[in-house]
């Protein structure tokens, strides 16, 4: 099943077990788990600007603003194996600009909305990815917010701060968004 199936069924709520024709998956898929999905999808799906990776970049690093929402378990779930961009994935906590500024993807937890509306301003621009979880994240610049609507964690995405940063999301995703704002020209 390619990336952009298994991230649409996860936010539909489905599993890939439950396309294949298994009741039920082996093991329950946590809610940080599917974020952490969510976030590698989003991660993979991204066009980046030509000069975002360099050589020396071995990861494909995703930041989480904050303490550790997500990382450990995502780390286990996302191995070497599982690259983006030819890179592995590595789930890490930021603190500040400098550290947000390493990163492809900056995460910010519902914990962290307050300190969030300065370090999004200030990274406005940047080749990075913000992706939030509270209601007015895409009222404060933000990329992507997730949102936890009928039993499943589905997604809308603001275009505006996505286009000002180089970034751009294919139409097969913002096809499956429940909101989308702005629009590529």
């Amino acid at each position: 099943m390619g990336w952009i199936a298994s991230l649409v069924c996860l936010l539909l709520g489905l599993s890939a077990s439950r396309l294949s024709g298994e009741e039920k998956p082996a093991t329950p898929v946590s809610e940080e788990q599917i974020k952490a999905a969510i976030l590698v999808g989003f991660a993979r799906a991204t066009e980046w600007p030509t000069n975002t990776f360099t050589d020396s970049q071995k990861c494909f690093v995703i930041g989480m603003v904050g303490r550790d929402t997500l990382g450990d378990k995502a780390t286990a779930i996302f191995s070497s194996h599982d690259a983006v961009k030819g890179r592995a994935v590595k789930f890490k906590i930021i603190n500040d600009e400098t550290e947000a500024r390493a990163c492809h993807v900056v995460f910010f937890p519902r914990a962290e909305r307050r300190r969030a509306r300065d370090l999004v301003e200030r990274l406005k621009g940047a080749p990075i990815l913000l992706v939030g979880e509270w209601e007015n994240f895409l009222d404060q610049n933000g990329m992507v917010n997730l949102v936890a609507k009928d039993g499943a964690m589905k997604f809308e995405i603001n275009l505006d701060p996505v286009k000002g940063s180089n970034l751009r999301i294919p139409a097969k995703v913002l096809g499956a968004a429940l909101n989308v704002r702005g629009k590529y020209e």
